[in-house]
């Protein structure tokens, strides 16, 4: 074969295949449309209507496409009669928040893999004992035991032996028994500090405390509009300094907050001199 021949072949061929690659792909079959924009039959398909009724998938997708009609009429309006300074300004908007998404986002994945979650009990207590002005006392704590019956009470004195030696080992089957088998609920805790509205809250006293006084004492009854209670105080702190283990998950939270704003410091930080040594800064003078 010539070589003039060969030449005008590859030509063609070239030719055939550049035509073939510019050619526009196929736009996906649409199920509707509104001005120039159109719904692709593809996004129906995902809508996950497989487990449904043929009467279920047929409404759904329906909903579907009419949301679609009147979201996109009304953007389309929006636009039509909109200022070009209106328009502009949900631009401006639009960009801001993808910025600030982004860049929250790379921050996010780069404080979940680089900054250390676990604390120490050791750091805990070090950071409690150098911040005590951060865990003064603003709302009294208790530690405290309630039974909840939907019945007036009357084996109270019973309950009290009972209690009696619960609070030596935690631990009585007798009182055990009764708030798995008779009581409503029961708060056995006797060992947790609790916020006081916690337990106004427990004796559905949270909206009038009229009678309820934070004092340590015998058991006390309290009665709602539905429930009766039984309840004794063990201990109440009212000012002073929050006990560690009161507040030991609050600290354990600040210590890793305060390691999260230290890394992102020291992120932009090293950001900005990279950018800089690498002379990616310029500033024009004006």
């Amino acid at each position: 074969m010539k070589i003039k021949q060969i030449i005008l072949l590859l030509l063609l061929a070239v030719s055939f295949y550049s035509c073939h690659y510019l050619e526009p792909k196929e736009q996906p079959e649409p199920i509707a449309r509104v001005g120039e924009v159109y719904l692709p039959k593809t996004v129906i398909l995902n809508l996950g209507t497989e487990e449904l009724s043929a009467e279920d998938s047929t409404n759904v997708v329906n909903n579907f496409i009419d949301n679609w009609i009147e979201k996109q009429v009304l953007l389309q309006n929006a636009s039509e009669n909109l200022s070009l300074e209106e328009t502009s300004e949900v631009d401006k908007k639009v960009l801001d928040y993808k910025e600030s998404l982004l860049s929250h986002l790379y921050e996010t994945r780069l404080v979940q893999e680089r900054v250390d979650t676990v604390v120490t009990e050791n750091e805990m207590v070090s950071y409690y004992e150098s911040h005590q002005e951060d865990f003064a006392v603003a709302e009294p704590i208790v530690k405290f035991f309630m039974i909840k019956n939907d019945t007036e009470f009357r084996n109270s004195n019973e309950i009290v032996n009972w209690l009696s030696e619960y609070e030596g080992n935690q631990n009585d089957a007798k009182l055990t028994e009764y708030c798995s088998l008779q009581a409503i609920t029961c708060y056995t805790d006797i060992e947790q500090w609790v916020a006081a509205s916690q337990f106004y809250e427990t004796l559905e006293a949270n909206g009038s405390t009229t009678g309820i006084a934070l004092r340590k004492g015998g058991l006390m009854k309290q009665k709602s509009e539905n429930y009766f209670y039984l309840y004794k105080l063990f201990a109440v702190q009212e000012n002073g300094v929050y006990p560690f283990e009161y507040v030991q998950q609050r600290i354990q939270e600040m210590i890793i907050r305060k390691r999260k704003q230290d890394f992102l410091e020291e992120l932009h930080k090293n950001i900005l001199e990279s950018a800089k040594n690498n002379n990616e800064i310029e500033v024009y003078e004006n």
